[in-house]
């Protein structure tokens, strides 16, 4: 009797072509506008398929999705191709490169060690290593450990641009100022190298006023669980955020932001704070309630309107995420 799983019964062609030589192809580009990027992935995993009999039995494209920002399984078509993978009974996923698949360490160990539970292995085009054997494995995690490093160090260098930038008040675009400040076109009509407007920061009083609340706060209960805690003080005290009443766009599905504070907002606003000068403020700054009185009036009336269920203490109990986010403490 043959053992569960095996094809003793058939002949080897039917073998080949219902075991060995299917194959899932995956497909990704960090935006939509990548498109001969998605083009160059797919012929060329044609030509791979042709080389080696391999028969590609669906494609999975995610467009438009960061593999440093999500894991695999997290991915919408990487998900769907999983999905597919357990139904048809196909072994193998196809990708070009390490990088297209995986670009942290943690996200591809765990995802191989899911994977090969379920059956499933990575087959790469370039190179094309064995992943079943150590060598093959451990060379694989020094591409992945490359390609981590790679975005890390062009993260920092765009985090130094920017830092720049706003050092002389100035930024890329009109959604790119950081809290406390509004960003307007340059009056010389100064435009980026790419032929964009270039913006100036100008400080937003009632903002500054806040900013320099919430560090005090920081002062106050730095320490273990110290974001969670702001952020609970800031909701408690229905101050919104920057984006708060703003419709946003993400991943194809469209939200409007309820204003509420996070610990990842609160660490977010407190690596980036600019505090402006006296200079910058010549009528000074607003007392905490009055600050917090304009930007409720200045934030959009579907904010407003829900300002008062959403900050209520039950309602704070319920959005605010658990404090295990609150263990990369700022220096």
């Amino acid at each position: 009797m043959p053992r569960k799983g095996s094809l003793t019964r058939r002949n080897r062609e039917t073998q080949t072509l219902t075991a060995d030589n299917r194959v899932v192809l995956y497909v990704r580009a960090s935006t939509p506008e990548q498109v001969n990027s998605l083009d160059a992935q797919q012929s060329a995993a044609a030509r791979f398929a042709a080389r080696h009999e391999l028969l590609i039995d669906a494609t999975f494209i995610d467009s438009g999705v960061s593999a440093i920002k999500s894991a695999l399984r997290d991915r919408p078509q990487a998900a769907a191709m999983l999905r597919h993978c357990k139904a048809r009974g196909i072994r193998t996923i196809l990708v070009l490169r390490v990088d297209r698949a995986f670009r942290s360490t943690l996200d591809f160990s765990q995802t191989l060690a899911w994977a090969r539970g379920q059956g499933i292995t990575f087959r790469f085009i370039d190179p094309d290593i064995d992943l079943g054997t150590p060598i093959g494995e451990m060379f694989i995690q020094i591409q992945v450990a490359l390609a981590q490093m790679e975005c890390g160090i062009r993260s920092a260098r765009v985090d130094e641009g920017l830092d720049s930038l706003r050092d002389h008040r100035l930024s890329r675009n009109g959604s790119a100022a950081p809290y406390g400040w509004r960003a307007v076109p340059c009056d010389d009509g100064t435009h980026t190298r790419k032929g964009r407007p270039q913006f100036r920061h100008l400080p937003i009083p009632a903002e500054q006023a806040i900013l320099r609340h919430l560090q005090a706060l920081w002062e106050t209960h730095k320490g273990h669980g110290a974001l969670s805690r702001i952020a609970a003080i800031l909701n408690s005290q229905a101050i919104p955020t920057k984006l708060a009443g703003q419709t946003m766009t993400k991943h194809g599905k469209t939200h409007t932001c309820t204003g509420l504070w996070h610990p990842a907002t609160v660490k977010s606003v407190l690596e980036h704070a600019i505090l402006a000068t006296a200079a910058e403020l010549p009528d000074g700054l607003p007392d905490l309630t009055t600050a917090i009185s304009l930007l409720g009036v200045a934030h959009a009336s579907s904010w407003v309107a829900h300002a008062s269920s959403v900050h209520s203490p039950a309602s704070l109990r319920e959005n605010l995420p658990s404090e295990r986010s609150d263990r990369l403490i700022l220096a």
